[in-house]
């Protein structure tokens, strides 16, 4: 400890005996302290009205004007006439659009502001029913600064809120001056009823919309319903039709067939019936013959009566065959015929039968045995000869006719189904058009539908609230407000919003607010210069043997430590009493600044204590890494996303938190909980000044030694 003590006041009495050496500690001392006042004075206020009022804009009014029955109005001259009373921007009014343009091209003017030729025009043209938006041509000079054209660009947001609120104020102040004199008779009753009937007939009006939507509704539904039926009627009729062509065809030919039958039929039983006539009267002939030639009763033995009776049986077999075939192929019932003829050819068969056992009557009963036979074949042949013709008169033509008739009915049944055909082709081809109707959409008329609905039933609760407010206090207070004072309406519409302002420790100027900032880099600027003019290696003074390496360390850095100290405390009560910032808590303020003294001081003072020249390299790469990402000028956040990981660990920032809380005021333990982040950086900074420092020492030797080899390096 004696060590180091001895040498600090070595160091102190070197200074102090040496003009030279005080004069160069007084620059040291005072070089920070006007690093920081003139920068903080030179950010004091630039964005404020005494600040900005210098900068040069130019304004040109193209504007011709409009005219409206015997109302004119030009926007253009009232935003000049209005910008001749800001100070906010040092306005030039130039003589043409061309002068202000150039000026803005050759620096002369920062920006500048051309109002449209048709900009009154545009700003009333919401009147035709086309509204167009005005222009305001705006030109401003980038390269002449960096900052300026940040600060001009609040030129045309103030020249286009001014035109808004002048243009809202003016239709506000005309619609509330109607307003007012429409309400003004009959306290209002007049502008209510009014407003009333035409939402009543509005209301209406879509009652009536929803009707016919509902009724579209119904014929798409309709139609769509109509067209399946077809789709599925024209498959069933296409196959009814088919089948029934197919069923005519079939018809025709057996009607055809059937004609031919009845042809057949007829001649063969007709045919039959009339050979069995004639067979019936040959026998008869013969019978009568045969009986002429009988005396008595022996003859009958002479007789062949059997060929007689086996003929009777073929006639009637051949008639019962000749009828049993008409019915069977056309259909028709001879029953009652039959059984005549049939009860015939059973009495011939009985008197036959007694013809045969005639041997042991007389001649005379013999004969009439014969003489009935001869009868009965005569009525035999006779009935069937009648059935003959009763075919050949009524039932062959009436067959013929019912079978003509078909004909003609399969005939028209096949027109019919041809018509049907054709017809139903005609309805399908007409219906096939629908889908043209439907295809404007039934989900479309639905959702249309929704809507108006649901807009009815907002108008109906709309026309509710006004039929209730006609007896609302509040609502003839506002009738009386607008009858009494139309123009404060006026204005509130044309400024609805108050913005009120409540900062969160407020500071009243720029200055105040980037001084954390260069106070804190001033301070670092010195430290730095400190290891750039005073050297760290220690030669041992008189009387200091065997001294260590931290008795070095520590024996020189008291100089540093003084020195910084005595920078810091001039910039900060400079800053406080001199340049005249706001600080809230100056005793903390300083100490946090004596505090950031400290530890830039011992950072700067390792770094070239352990390496040298490349120590003061390395302190100068850490102030600049810190300046552009410390978020002294700009959030953080902006900038990019490698600094923003470095700044947490940066001292800068820990600093500048500190002296902030002092400025702008304290927020709970913050405070110390930014000086404490310093710690880690004197920590480290110890371990490279009393370790790190050993091992490169001769290193260290080495390019010093080369360095003086030069000539031209210090």
């Amino acid at each position: 400890m004696i060590n180091i003590f001895r040498i600090f006041v070595t160091d102190v009495k070197r200074i102090f005996t040496n003009v030279v050496a005080i004069v160069v500690i007084m620059g040291l001392t005072v070089i920070p302290c006007l690093y920081a006042w003139f920068n903080i004075f030179s950010n004091w206020d630039p964005y404020g009205a005494s600040a900005t009022g210098n900068l040069p804009v130019a304004v040109f009014s193209e504007d011709k004007g409009k005219t409206l029955d015997d109302f004119s109005l030009n926007v253009g001259e009232t935003i000049i006439d209005n910008l001749r009373a800001n100070d906010s921007i040092n306005w030039q009014f130039t003589d043409s659009s061309s002068d202000a343009i150039e000026g803005v091209k050759k620096g002369t003017y920062y920006a500048c502001l051309i109002i449209n030729e048709g900009f009154s025009d545009d700003l009333i043209s919401f009147l035709g029913g086309n509204p167009v938006h005005p222009h305001i041509t705006y030109y401003e000079n980038e390269k002449k600064n960096a900052i300026a054209p940040k600060i001009t660009a609040t030129v045309k947001t103030t020249v286009q809120s001014e035109v808004n609120s002048a243009f809202v104020g003016t239709i506000a102040d005309a619609v509330i001056r109607a307003s007012s004199f429409s309400l003004s008779s009959e306290k209002g009753k007049g502008f209510y009823s009014s407003v009333i009937d035409r939402l009543y007939t509005l209301d209406n009006d879509l009652s009536t919309m929803i009707s016919v939507i509902d009724s579209y509704i119904s014929l798409l539904d309709t139609a769509k319903s109509l067209m399946k039926a077809v789709e599925a009627v024209n498959l069933e009729t296409d196959q009814i039709l088919s089948a029934g062509n197919k069923a005519i065809d079939a018809a025709q030919a057996a009607a055809e067939a059937a004609t031919v039958t009845v042809d057949v039929t007829g001649d063969i039983v007709t045919g039959t019936l009339r050979s069995t006539a004639n067979d019936l009267r040959s026998l008869k002939s013969k019978t009568e013959s045969l009986a002429s030639k009988l005396d008595n009763a022996s003859k009958t033995a002479d007789l062949s009566l059997k060929n007689l009776s086996l003929a009777i049986s073929a006639a009637k077999t051949g008639v019962t065959q000749s009828i049993s075939f008409a019915e069977a192929f056309l259909g028709y019932d001879y029953s009652n015929e039959l059984n005549t003829i049939n009860n015939d050819f059973e009495r011939l068969q009985s008197d036959i039968s007694k013809a045969e056992t005639a041997s042991n009557k007389t001649g005379e009963d013999t004969q009439k045995l014969f003489s009935a036979i001869t009868e009965d074949l005569s009525v035999t042949a006779d009935n069937v000869e009648a059935l003959s013709d009763m075919y050949d008169t009524s039932v062959d033509p009436k067959l013929k006719d019912m079978l003509s008739s078909l004909r003609t009915s399969l005939d028209s049944a096949e027109d019919l189904l041809n018509t049907t055909g054709s017809s139903i082709d005609s309805v399908s081809a007409v219906l096939s058009t629908y889908p043209n109707l439907t295809g404007v959409g039934s989900d479309s008329l639905v959702s249309s539908k929704e809507e108006l609905v649901e807009m009815k039933g907002k108008l109906s609760t709309l026309i509710g609230k006004l039929n209730s407010a006609q007896g609302n206090e509040k609502y003839q207070a506002f009738l009386n407000l607008l009858t009494k004072d139309p123009a404060l309406i006026s204005d509130f519409i044309s400024s609805p919003v108050d913005v009120e302002e409540n900062p969160v420790y407020e500071i009243k100027n720029n200055g105040s607010a980037t001084a954390p900032f260069y106070i804190v880099l001033s301070i670092w600027v010195g430290a730095l210069i400190l290891i750039a003019i005073v050297h760290t290696k220690v030669i041992a003074p008189i009387g200091v043997t065997n001294e260590k390496n931290y008795q070095d360390y520590f024996g020189r850095y008291l100089i540093f430590f003084f020195i910084g100290q005595f920078q810091t405390i001039i910039t900060a009560l400079g800053a406080i009493f001199f340049v005249g910032i706001q600080v809230e808590h100056p005793f903390l303020f300083v100490i946090a600044a004596s505090f950031t003294a400290f530890a830039f001081t011992i950072i700067n003072y390792s770094l070239a204590y352990a390496f040298g020249a490349v120590g003061e390299a390395a302190s100068i790469v850490l102030m600049v890494v810190q300046v552009a990402g410390s978020g002294g000028t700009f959030p953080v956040e902006v900038l990019p996303k490698a600094f923003q990981v470095l700044y947490k660990y940066m001292p800068f920032a820990h600093s500048m938190n500190a002296i902030r809380e002092t400025v702008g005021g304290m927020h709970e333990q913050d405070y110390f909980l930014y000086l404490s982040g310093l710690l880690w950086w004197i920590a480290g900074s110890l371990v490279i000044g009393l370790l790190l420092s050993i091992p490169v020492k001769r290193l260290n030797e080495k390019i010093e030694h080369s360095k003086k080899r030069t000539d031209i390096m210090v």
